[in-house]
């Protein structure tokens, strides 16, 4: 199951898709994504595009971005989860260049306010384990 996407990351999906397109067109969100950028509701499960017309290179670039967000909701929840195992696959993540300190930071500051919804989840201490793995990545 996919996790919920908020604004922060339909705003990364379409700097991403606007980027990488190589032609003219335009990209319009429909759905529950609008929504969520309009502000009529915090999260979307998918986040459905129409395309017209079809830019060039944008289902490449939907392909990488889907992959790379889903890199660090991965990265998130083996920290949260803190197994020694967890930690070596994010350390994976960080010599491949797959995940940025600075930008996991981020994406956790994103969801914070979100994880009231999960009762299992201490949001501080999830942050601490967040903020000492990034500095830990930028040394």
């Amino acid at each position: 199951m996919r996790e919920p996407t908020g604004e922060p990351r339909v705003r990364d999906l379409m700097r991403r898709l606007g980027a990488a397109a190589r032609g003219p067109g335009r990209i319009y969100l429909v759905g529950g994504a609008s929504a969520v950028l309009l502000g009529w509701r915090a999260t979307t499960v998918d986040v459905d595009l129409k395309l017209d017309p079809e830019p060039p290179g944008v289902f490449e670039a939907i392909a990488r971005a889907k992959d790379a967000l889903n890199v660090y909701a991965q990265a998130l929840a083996k920290i949260e989860r803190g197994h020694e195992r967890d930690l070596l696959d994010v350390d994976a993540m960080r010599r491949q260049r797959l995940i940025e300190p600075a930008r996991l930071v981020e994406l956790f500051d994103a969801i914070e306010p979100a994880l009231i919804r999960y009762p299992a989840i201490a949001p501080a201490s999830f942050r601490d384990r967040v903020r000492t793995a990034a500095q830990a990545m930028a040394r």
